[in-house]
């Protein structure tokens, strides 16, 4: 099942980075590999989108579904162009990943994510063709937990990156998505509340300034009876 193109200019949801190691056995590439992981329920689609010139392409696992609970693979090949003799001198680059988790019936709920990798070449290592880098990236969407409690509670879509360091899975950090916004259920309502709020609040204001108008007419009549009365 593609990821289907709308046609609209793509708004980056999440910039992570990674950095490629220059491959020893092969001139004049760089590789890392990406390890994809799925702890949802549900499976998740997932594709790499650059030009067709690009100098950084996908051998493997450009596109493809990580099934729920899953792993997936995509090794990342940068190639240096004739006219660069040295890593040092190539300026950073980047991919786009867009994912979406499957089977979701509820039209209210959007967790299509945008996210831009910044790619940088190391400068104080390298690697082997068999044996190149691996950036952990973990997906989870906590629809699934929140569905799994109660139907009909609040729903929010989350992704898990790691922070860049490569081959360390203990540091992770977990940002939220844009779509956090789109996939809770119940903001309607509760932006429904406030204004009932600041409309309540707007008219014991008024009440209370019109009291105080009566009470001042009130006062300038009896004053003017009394003294009408004195003369």
């Amino acid at each position: 099942m593609p990821i289907k193109d709308d046609g609209q200019p793509l708004l980056y949801d999440r910039v992570i980075s990674t950095k490629f190691l220059p491959v020893t056995d092969i001139p004049n590439t760089a590789r890392v590999r990406l390890v994809l992981y799925n702890i949802s329920q549900r499976p998740i689609i997932y594709q790499l989108k650059y030009g067709t010139k690009a100098l950084i392409t996908a051998e493997s696992g450009a596109s493809g579904t990580i099934p729920a609970h899953g792993t997936a693979y995509c090794l990342l090949i940068w190639r240096r162009i004739p006219e660069i003799n040295s890593w040092k001198n190539m300026k950073s680059a980047s991919l786009i990943m867009i994912t979406e988790f499957e089977d979701s019936s509820d039209p209210t709920i959007n967790e299509h994510t945008v996210i831009k990798i910044k790619c940088s070449i190391s400068s104080s290592s390298v690697c082997s063709s068999a044996k190149p880098p691996e950036e952990y990236v973990t997906f989870k969407s906590s629809l699934d937990l929140e569905l799994a409690e109660s139907p009909s509670s609040s729903s929010k879509s989350k992704v898990i990156m790691p922070i860049t360091e490569l081959q360390d899975l203990s540091n992770t950090l977990q940002i939220s998505s844009k779509n956090e916004v789109t996939v809770n259920k119940h903001s309607s309502s509760i932006s429904a509340s406030r204004h009932s709020e600041v409309f309540y609040m707007e008219a014991k204001g008024m009440i209370i300034i019109a009291l105080i108008i009566v009470i001042l007419i009130s006062c300038i009549q009896i004053f003017l009876e009394t003294k009408s009365k004195a003369e």
